[in-house]
């Protein structure tokens, strides 16, 4: 199975610089060689922003409707009016019955499948049971509610369904969530995408887990249908999602601003909001530099082992083989042999940077892609082997390399591996300055004034470096001419590799 997802939140309530927002919600997911798109928003919204941001809807392989509300489901003319092969997923259950006494009024109001959709489409339909999880393609399942009593959760919430002849709770038996599989670094792990998690976040992991025996779930992605219950609620939601060790939560719709600032309270940088427009990687990587950065930055970063030595830079071209985890581009090389992007003229794209490194046959890549009012003026990626580390006589080595106080953080970082927490501090060190690299050449496109530093001058600013920064040191006069107000620092391992990102920031 492929070890990361790519998603692209197509439509979202939340304000989005050029992007059109609505009510609802929409994600383009690519997983391997496949796209799936999950839920259409409840306008033309999502086809709008898709053409903006570059998709073509026309390609989109499977198509999921996650449950049977008109702000997830309204979309879907437009989506077929664009799209002509891929079968659109439901649950058997979805029908135009849901309604809602939500509101100020209190009295029940349709808020489901614009009448008549379900029919003019049946022959794209494909009905999926409520009973198990279904399998749409190697690695992509639709898990059904399996949790008990969900109409009492119903009747609190003000959900109905009707027959047209009588008022029922809404059990929720129309909505399902999606799951992939990820093959990651640490073995099987899952990827959870809930539209609106009517259930709860902790009913829904403990479905999955159920539908899929011993995996981990590293990521929950979608709305958590917070925004109208009360602090100790939210505080539940974020208790279930850490004790399954959910590593990221990228969330927006209905879960409201207040609730999500008490999950990033509870959580972390484990919670992440979104927006229309928002781009982010999604794998079994306990990291991603993604989160902190917003449209129009897309940052990609793809891990791929096996890869013989630089191989493919011989020709000029980056190349990672694989058709949905790749990039080909014309590259150069600056006087330190960092890799730049270039056009067929040699001339550097400074809307594009790359960052690149390759150690024991695996290779990493961090893609940038940047605008004029971009915030990020780098980025840098290194992959440091801890047995690099561990080998007798050393401590010469890590004197020459590391300071008295990185020689002390290296004891916090991982006090029961320090070879992999002084490859972690070496990562940092040179991922901090291909990042610098970047921020000099842009710096240089509009100066002539030669600018010197020292990257050995950074140190920890933080005691956790997964989520910490680096200290400007005697280099601060020098970044902050350049432009650059602080450099953040994301780390995750694998196996006995410290992988290690950086991203300089413009003040």
């Amino acid at each position: 199975m492929p070890s990361q997802l790519f998603v692209t939140v197509l439509v979202d309530n939340h304000e989005a610089p050029g992007m059109r927002c609505e009510w609802g919600l929409s994600l383009h997911v690519r997983y391997g060689s496949r796209t799936v798109l999950l839920d259409f928003g409840q306008s033309d919204a999502f086809a709008r922003n898709a053409r903006a941001l570059g998709i073509d809807l026309g390609s989109v392989d499977y198509a999921v409707l996650s449950h049977a509300h008109y702000d997830h489901a309204d979309g879907m003319d437009e989506f077929f009016a664009r799209n002509a092969h891929a079968p659109l997923y439901l649950s058997e259950a979805c029908a135009e019955t849901c309604w809602s006494t939500g509101g100020e009024a209190g009295q029940p109001h349709y808020i489901g499948i614009r009448r008549g959709t379900m029919d003019h489409h049946a022959e794209r339909l494909r009905r999926v049971p409520t009973s198990h999880t279904t399998t749409i393609a190697p690695g992509i399942h639709l898990v059904p509610h399996t949790t008990p009593s969900l109409a009492d959760k119903g009747r609190r919430d003000g959900m109905l369904r009707t027959d047209g002849t009588a008022w029922v709770p809404d059990d929720f038996a129309h909505e399902m969530s999606l799951v992939f599989e990820l093959d990651g670094a640490r073995g099987p792990a899952l990827a959870v995408l809930s539209s609106c998690s009517h259930a709860g976040p902790d009913a829904i992991v403990r479905e999955v887990r159920a539908a899929f025996p011993g995996r981990r779930i590293a990521a929950f992605v979608g709305g958590l249908h917070l925004f109208r219950s009360n602090d100790a609620k939210v505080h539940e939601a974020a208790q279930a999602l850490r004790a399954a060790d959910v590593q990221c939560v990228w969330t927006g719709h209905c879960t409201g601003e207040h609730a999500i600032a008490l999950l990033q309270e509870q959580l972390g940088h484990r919670v992440v909001p979104f927006a229309a427009g928002t781009q982010f990687p999604v794998d079994d990587l306990a990291w991603s530099p993604a989160p902190a950065m917003r449209r129009p930055v897309d940052l990609e970063v793809t891990i791929r082992g096996g890869a013989p030595s630089w191989g493919a830079h011989t020709s000029g071209h980056i190349d990672l083989g694989d058709r949905n985890a790749s990039l080909t581009l014309p590259i150069a090389y600056d006087d330190r042999g960092a890799p730049l992007v270039v056009d067929a003229r040699g001339n550097e794209r400074h809307d594009l940077l790359v960052s690149l490194c390759d150690e024991g046959h695996t290779l990493a890549c961090a893609l940038v892609r940047t605008q004029q009012d971009s915030p990020v003026a780098g980025v840098g990626l290194d992959l440091a082997p801890a047995s690099y580390f561990a080998r007798p006589g050393t401590e010469r080595l890590l004197e020459s390399l590391f300071s008295k106080r990185e020689l002390e953080l290296a004891h916090t970082l991982y006090p029961q591996d320090l070879p992999l927490a002084f490859a972690t501090l070496f990562g940092a060190k040179e991922a901090a300055f291909k990042a610098c690299a970047h921020a000099l050449r842009l710096w240089y496109a509009t100066h002539d004034e030669p600018l010197a530093f020292e990257v050995r001058d950074f140190g920890m600013e933080e005691p956790w470096v997964e989520h910490g920064g680096l200290r400007h040191g005697a280099a601060q006069r020098a970044l902050r001419k350049m432009g650059i107000e602080r450099m953040e620092i994301c780390q995750a391992t694998l196996g006995d590799k410290a992988l290690v990102a950086a991203v300089a920031w413009r003040a």
